[in-house]
């Protein structure tokens, strides 16, 4: 009765070694954490123990992330205390403090319209007034004298 001991038998599994393995593949993401994976070959016909595949994170630090916008602060007051002038708000840029620093937030950070607080009172009018009424009082005072 014959034997395989020596030789290649059909049905006979043969055990072969890995090839080294390739290049580690190309990251996927920039940052916060992706795959890649690299491989070996075992000879065609033959049967190697091991893994064909071996997977590893990659560029795993946090994204950075961009500023938002946080709400916008009320009115302030009307500049001028009489007739037409402005007011503002203001808003800040927020920045998560985890994550690395991204881009600025786009748009205006404070914004202007006009206000109105009513039409003023001339001082001038004010002014004549009284002086009108000092006068009158100083007549009629003169007048009671004399």
């Amino acid at each position: 009765m014959a034997t395989c001991a020596d030789q290649t038998c059909p049905g006979k599994l043969t055990l072969g070694q890995w090839s080294e393995w390739a290049g580690w593949s190309a990251c996927a993401v920039s940052c916060g954490g992706g795959l890649v994976t690299r491989s070996r070959a075992c000879p065609s016909g033959r049967v190697c123990t091991g893994n064909v595949e071996q997977t590893k994170l990659c560029n795993n630090g946090a994204c950075p992330a961009d500023g938002v916008w946080l709400s916008w602060q009320p009115w302030t007051e009307c500049d001028v205390s009489c007739a037409n002038g402005t007011r503002q708000r203001y808003r800040e840029c927020f920045f998560y403090t985890a994550a690395p620093m991204g881009s600025n937030c786009t748009g205006p950070d404070v914004e202007t319209t006009p206000c109105s607080t009513g039409s003023c009172q001339s001082n001038d009018k004010q002014v004549l007034i009284t002086i009108l009424i000092q006068i009158s009082l100083s007549l009629a005072i003169h007048i009671r004298v004399h």
